[in-house]
């Protein structure tokens, strides 16, 4: 078995359209997995990044999928979901931020569903991490996680890929 991790800092759903046939594509993979959105929404706490809409990040999600599954018919997708933690800069405009993020969560699961992928959620996890921690333990700055943020979600991915 081969693992290739082609995930990007700072990239958002364009930057991955753009990569998409050989960072995914030529690579001819049995199992897909995605995590992308927060950096779609990220003009929230970086004013100076570009936001993608909440529309615009479903059609280009949706259509990197649709063409994933015209090439490899029995491909299996795991979609997991952006999140995000009351630290730092997110802190301070955490409401606009939820929303945001909530909106995109909402369409990883849709696509879940519709693409009969397995669903990561990580947001429920770092929530409830939160009432053994600080928030800052897990994520140190609102979106990157730390290496426990990390453990808790790698713990969280093999949990569901599992079933």
């Amino acid at each position: 078995m081969v693992f290739y991790n082609r995930g990007i800092s700072g990239n958002n759903i364009v930057c991955l359209a753009r990569r998409w046939q050989t960072d995914t594509l030529d690579l001819n993979p049995d199992l897909l997995s995605i995590l992308i959105g927060i950096k779609d929404a990220s003009s929230v706490v970086f004013q100076f990044a570009s936001k993608i809409t909440v529309e615009e990040y479903a059609e280009k999600y949706k259509s990197l999928l649709e063409q994933t599954r015209k090439k490899f018919p029995d491909i299996v997708f795991v979609l997991c979901e952006p999140f995000i933690l009351p630290v730092s800069k997110v802190k301070d405009i955490w409401d606009a931020c939820k929303a945001d993020i909530t909106q995109r969560q909402a369409v990883v699961r849709k696509l879940a569903e519709q693409f009969d992928a397995v669903f990561v959620g990580f947001q429920k996890n770092f929530d409830d991490a939160c009432k053994k921690a600080p928030a800052d333990y897990r994520i140190w700055d609102g979106i990157h996680p730390t290496m426990a943020g990390h453990a808790l979600m790698a713990r969280e991915w093999m949990k569901q890929v599992e079933k």
